[in-house]
């Protein structure tokens, strides 16, 4: 996701505080708010004074942001493209840019559930396909335009051609770099960014991070990976 603006209005993190402009997140607190806190904070600009909306789905926020109804939205970077051909539209924030590590979304499971061997053993195979798959994409241009045809559920993708898939897999593997071969998963990245979720009030800080968050079992998928 990168975050869409009005450049008619919009020129900088700043403009963002002005009251007449509106910005539309998922929801408040979570992740495409706190997406947007994090570079606010960096820049001192003061949260209190950001008109938030919510619009759930990227498509309601692109069509709001086309119709002038909303400033700025956040996307998936595909549609941003698509919306700067529209009109005078600029990304304002690209999360590979602001932060060192963005993990947008986790893996969560019940902790009774995974105290049973079998299921700590299904939860290394899934890393372990997880990784095989992001290696497979990063170096398989084929394999993975044929699995994009197959599941993606954009309309028309089982027609699309290398030729319009290749664009969306470079950026997503070689710019954005979506998929880390190890999965890029450690307690450090996430106390990282703990001020900034608690200054998105999305969570209070008070849960020790060692206690919901187990990186374990990826370090066991690695090993049995052979790294």
């Amino acid at each position: 996701l990168v975050f869409v603006v009005n450049a008619d209005v919009i020129k900088d993190f700043s403009d963002l505080a002005k009251p007449e402009i509106i910005v539309s997140v998922n929801s408040k607190a979570d992740a495409t708010y706190v997406l947007l806190v994090g570079p606010l904070l960096k820049r001192g600009v003061d949260l209190k004074k950001v008109t938030i909306v919510e619009i759930g789905g990227s498509g309601g926020r692109m069509r709001a942001l086309l119709s002038k109804r909303v400033h700025a939205v956040p996307v998936h970077f595909d549609q941003a493209a698509e919306i700067t051909k529209q009109g005078n539209f600029k990304v304002l924030l690209d999360p590979g840019k602001e932060y060192r590590i963005w993990p947008h979304e986790v893996w969560v499971v019940n902790g009774a559930w995974l105290k049973k061997p079998e299921n700590q053993r299904a939860a290394i195979d899934f890393m372990k396909a997880m990784m095989t798959a992001h290696r497979r994409a990063n170096t398989d241009f084929p394999w993975y335009a044929s699995m994009y045809r197959k599941y993606s559920t954009l309309p028309k993708a089982a027609e699309a051609t290398d030729e319009q898939i290749r664009p969306f897999w470079q950026t997503l593997s070689q710019e954005i770099k979506a998929w880390p071969s190890d999965n890029n998963f450690n307690l450090e990245t996430f106390q990282e960014l703990m001020p900034t979720f608690k200054a998105a009030e999305a969570i209070k800080g008070t849960v020790k991070l060692e206690q919901v968050i187990d990186t374990s079992y990826v370090q066991q998928a690695l090993k049995e990976l052979g790294g």
